[in-house]
């Protein structure tokens, strides 16, 4: 039942894509093709207990040496190239391929004295391109970025939260940002290196993904699940772009751990488990409000499933599987939820009902229903910009996919596949349900790392099932493994590659002409000087660069007079100093903003024309950023 839903879900996505040009065509495609695949393949999928390759320690080993070799020369092509801000194809090309050993290493040996092996390699590879990408530039990577390292650096040099209008949306929820102080202060690595330490966190979180799959299916799934979530776009994303969120990510993960994990909570006192959950439900609400409400979500989702599968196998006859999950945990992590939102959001003009609703909208929302194209403005993107960037995307849904209809096949000998199936359904609801009605009131694409949490798994279980079934041949086993490890390769490549991981994308232009997502959010040195030259000569003045790099003159220069360009009314800075990045002259930038919701707009020739003009004088040039100084300002000077 479910593949042919479906399928027509999939038809649904293509039409409604193509009513409103949304370009995400690629989603039904990719659903169809895997509704395809696995009717081809069904009477074919099953574990088989035997081996493929006999236990061979030397061939084993002989994939980590090639492993490890090519880890040794990507990253003496990092230290060798000599192009400033750039990585070579070449580097990208490697690690692919060490991500493809490692899944072939996976999928041939079953041999579990290798594990441990095998995750040192998973987490170094992962560390390999995080650091690649973080240690590129010489600040940090991201627009909130900016504005979280510098409410840091306030705590550091106060000793306290200070109470700054600036940092006002996370004075009360300071988490992650004290921890990083703390960190910074105890150990005195920098305070790039100890913001960098959340990233590090995410990696290592994925261990309890492998956990989680040991629990549910087997240590294959586990390590095949661990890898794909670490090179997946999302989770790399959250991992250089640190905010509070992909700390709130680490607990998320903590709390599917915990749910699952049911004997343990067997094997040790409930009253343990239950004041670990509570803490960690405690330090995600003083994280942040989208991943709390993510959190909140899937507790809900499990609980809702739990009760369902309880209440019917006394009617269907199927294998019913635990999980730990207590409504009273629940129903207090919905109260403090509430409640300490209402504290931080809350108006004391509403009554008690109305306050939550107004709290949840305060959390939550950032926009209004209405404009189909509000969370990307993906319509403006030509074709070729959207399939580079969506491949290694299409890859993870098209398998993760047929993860789905493998486990409601199975589920009424086995039912634990379908807490998976039923809330990464809930996920897919909350991020596209919204989207195709014209809102992004819950930041539907701050969902994303989540939901691949659950794909990486289902997708894993598609690998194992697909090389590794009873009527098996050898050689029918070596087409199928050389069809997966390439598969893996073509994800991890296009997961590495595409605007979202990286600002020096070796298969984009530096500055895309025509894909406004591709707005580099890194910065060159050249750039950044300009900060020092402003405080030292014209910090009286308003200060004006594009969206992008307010975050740095604010945030980390401390200049308060700060606003973006806006090119539909820029006679309103006819009296302060225009920051131009030569970057920004053929791409897009933000012209208006409400909260999440940018307008982005071509910076055209006769804007570059109109603060060059005789109304600006150019104080500044270093080949990088000019700065244009409004010249009834210049008597001043």
């Amino acid at each position: 039942m479910l593949p042919i839903l479906s399928f027509f879900l999939a038809i649904l996505v293509i039409l409604t894509s193509s009513k409103y040009h949304l370009n995400q065509s690629y989603l039904g495609i990719t659903i169809i093709f895997s509704f395809l695949f696995f009717i081809a393949f069904k009477g074919d999928l099953g574990i088989s207990e035997e081996n493929h390759i006999p236990k061979n320690k030397f061939l084993f080993l002989s994939f980590s040496i090639i492993f490890f070799l090519i880890f040794i020369l990507s990253v003496c092509l990092l230290r060798g190239d000599s192009l400033p801000y750039h990585r070579s194809p070449t580097y990208f090309i490697l690690v692919a391929a060490a991500g493809a050993i490692i899944s072939g290493q996976i999928i041939c040996f079953d041999d579990k004295k290798y594990i441990n092996l095998i995750l040192f390699e998973i987490f170094l590879l992962a560390l390999n391109v995080r650091c690649s990408a973080y240690y590129l530039f010489p600040g940090v990577i991201g627009t909130d970025s900016w504005y979280h390292i510098g409410f840091i650096q306030e705590l550091i040099n106060n000793g306290y939260i200070p109470n700054d209008l600036t940092y006002a949306s996370y004075l009360k929820i300071p988490f992650m940002h004290v921890e990083v102080a703390i960190l910074d202060i105890i150990t005195s690595l920098g305070l790039k290196n100890s913001f960098f330490m959340i990233s590090v966190y995410t990696v290592f979180s994925t261990i309890f993904i492998y956990i989680i799959c040991l629990i549910i299916f087997d240590f294959k799934i586990g390590l095949l699940s661990a890898l794909i979530l670490n090179l997946s776009d999302q989770y790399i994303t959250w991992g250089l772009s640190i905010t509070p969120m992909s700390l709130g990510l680490f607990f998320y993960i903590l709390f599917i751990y915990f749910i699952f994990n049911y004997s343990r909570v067997i094997d040790t006192k409930k009253s343990t488990w239950i004041i670990l959950i509570l803490l960690i439900i405690f330090a995600v609400i003083l994280t942040h409000t989208i991943a709390t409400f993510v959190s909140l979500v899937l507790f809900l989702s499990f609980l809702g499933i739990y009760k369902l599968l309880y209440f019917s196998k006394r009617w269907f006859n199927i294998q019913f599987f635990k999980i730990y999950i207590n409504t009273n945990i629940v129903l207090l992590f919905i109260t403090a939820v509430i409640f300490y939102w209402m504290y931080i959001f809350g108006d004391s003009s509403h009554h008690f009902f109305d306050s939550v609703i107004f709290v949840l909208k305060k959390a939550l929302i950032s926009s209004e229903v209405g404009n189909v194209e509000i969370i990307t403005q993906v319509s403006k993107l030509d074709i070729l910009s959207v399939v580079l960037n969506k491949v290694g995307y299409s890859i993870l849904v098209f398998l993760a996919f047929i993860g789905c209809f493998i486990l409601v096949s199975l589920s009424k000998s086995d039912t634990k596949g379908l807490y998976l199936v039923f809330f990464c359904s809930i996920l897919f609801a909350f991020i596209y349900i919204p989207s195709l009605v014209g809102s992004n009131a819950l930041l539907p694409h701050r969902w994303f790392p989540f939901l691949y949490s659950m794909l990486s798994i289902l997708s894993a279980i598609t690998i194992r099932f697909f090389t590794s079934f009873k009527k098996d041949h050898h050689y029918q086993f070596a087409g199928r493994f050389l069809f997966m490890t390439s598969l893996i390769f073509l994800l991890i490549f296009f997961m590495i590659t595409n605007s979202l991981t990286n600002s020096d994308s070796s298969i984009y232009p530096r500055d895309n002409l025509y894909d406004f997502s591709y707005s580099r959010s890194s910065f060159y040195e050249s750039e950044m000087v300009i900060g020092n030259f402003v405080k030292n000569n014209a910090q009286n003045y308003p200060v004006v660069p594009d969206m992008r790099f307010v975050s740095v003159m604010k945030h980390w220069y401390g200049l308060n007079n700060v606003s973006y360009i806006s090119l539909s009314n820029q006679e309103s800075y006819d009296n302060g100093l225009i920051l131009l990045r030569k970057s920004i002259f053929n791409g897009y930038i933000a012209d208006q903003s409400t909260d999440y919701d940018f307008t982005y707009v071509k910076f055209s020739d006769e804007s570059i024309k109109y603060f060059g003009s005789n109304n600006y004088m150019l104080v500044y040039n270093n080949g990088e950023v000019l700065g244009q100084l409004a010249n009834h300002c210049v008597s001043n000077y």
